[in-house]
């Protein structure tokens, strides 16, 4: 179970309780907790990994909507959030004792995992780019964030509504937020496919 000291747990619970917040919430983060979970109870036996990469992950996901505004350039919530969660941890406030991996190097980790997540618009070649670990948990994450695509139409109906709901300050006609909206589908059916993982690819795709 992870554990943060009262002042980060605070600090990500104001984060997600932010007005306008109908769908980058805390309940966002609870589902993405629940699909890793299901993940670990699937595969804790098919890598050598999948402890570390649970671990990481966890982190990754509490932290990778701590930052968000509609109002920000595409990527900056996400740089912003991963170096929020960086100035933490170099100020000693997120321990991260994880078996086998030195507290810098999982550091680093979630900080890329985080920083990813601005990508899901194209294909990510990372075995050329990082070592195994690190590509493992990224492709998990990716494939976390986009997992309620996977679920019933009602339900992914519902989180676009939500989603849709966060522009309405920017004063767009509905039309304009569909049209947003359609665009950002087409390109996500472009790439080659949506989840990165065998697990996720096989039973969400």
């Amino acid at each position: 179970m992870l554990v943060y000291s009262p002042e980060i747990q605070t600090l990500l619970n104001t984060q997600y309780a932010e007005p306008g917040r109908y769908y980058h919430n805390i309940n966002h983060i609870k589902f993405l907790l629940s699909k890793l979970d299901e993940w670990y109870t699937a595969c804790k036996l098919a890598t050598q990994h999948t402890e570390k990469i649970y671990e990481l992950t966890k982190h990754a996901i509490w932290w990778h909507d701590v930052i968000y505004s509609v109002w920000n350039a595409p990527g900056i919530n996400e740089g912003q959030s991963a170096a929020l969660f960086s100035e933490y941890y170099e100020q000693g406030k997120i321990p991260l004792n994880i078996y086998g991996i030195d507290s810098d190097s999982a550091a680093n980790i979630i900080f890329l995992a985080i920083s990813a997540t601005s990508k899901h618009l194209v294909d990510l070649d990372l075995e050329t780019e990082t070592d195994r670990l690190t590509d493992e948990v990224i492709k998990l994450m990716l494939d976390l964030d986009m997992s309620g695509f996977g679920k019933h139409y009602d339900l992914v109906a519902w989180n676009s509504a939500q989603v849709l709901a966060e522009y309405e300050p920017m004063g767009r006609s509905t039309d304009e937020l569909l049209e947003g909206r359609i665009l950002f589908l087409e390109k996500l059916l472009a790439r080659k496919r949506i989840f990165y993982t065998n697990y996720f690819y096989r039973d969400w795709e």
